[in-house]
């Protein structure tokens, strides 16, 4: 299963979203380490205009499950997991867009069931807060989301 994927799939879907978001939508797994980066090649190179200005966008990070608390069956081999997704959402200075973007993520993706999952759960935002990374001058707010599964042997 790969939350990532499938959060990072809604929000492309959804057009508001994308008319909010027009650097794109990417995943760790599609942009690896280096994050979001300028460059012909990078697979971020939509994420900026001509000039290399950021271009409001997001990351969809998963992190790796963890089990929930006594809901094991050791004789059929399943446990409860949850696994937490965060959303990276960047904007070039300000926070106006991506107050707009978590709001409408908000609206899309609370209570939404993914493939194997329970409905996602709204766990936490950040503020708007300056991102002095590889995208300097940038606004960064980030928004974590809860699924809970079943995993198998």
């Amino acid at each position: 299963m790969n939350l990532e994927l499938e959060i990072a799939e809604i929000l492309r879907n959804d057009s508001v979203m994308m008319s909010i978001l027009i650097g794109n939508v990417y995943t760790e797994e599609e942009i690896g380490v280096e994050g979001i980066r300028r460059g012909e090649d990078s697979p971020t190179a939509l994420a900026f205009d001509d000039r290399g200005v950021l271009l409001p966008c997001a990351v969809v990070r998963h992190h790796s499950p963890f089990p929930v608390d006594g809901v094991v069956d050791e004789a059929e081999g399943i446990m409860s997991v949850r696994q937490i997704t965060s959303i990276f959402y960047y904007q070039f200075r300000g926070h106006a867009i991506v107050d707009s973007a978590k709001d409408r993520g908000y609206s899309i993706l609370q209570g939404t069931k993914l493939e194997n999952t329970n409905k996602l759960v709204f766990l936490f935002e950040t503020d708007a807060i300056p991102d002095m990374g590889p995208v300097a001058n940038s606004t960064v707010l980030r928004q974590d989301w809860d699924a809970v599964y079943v995993r198998r042997r």
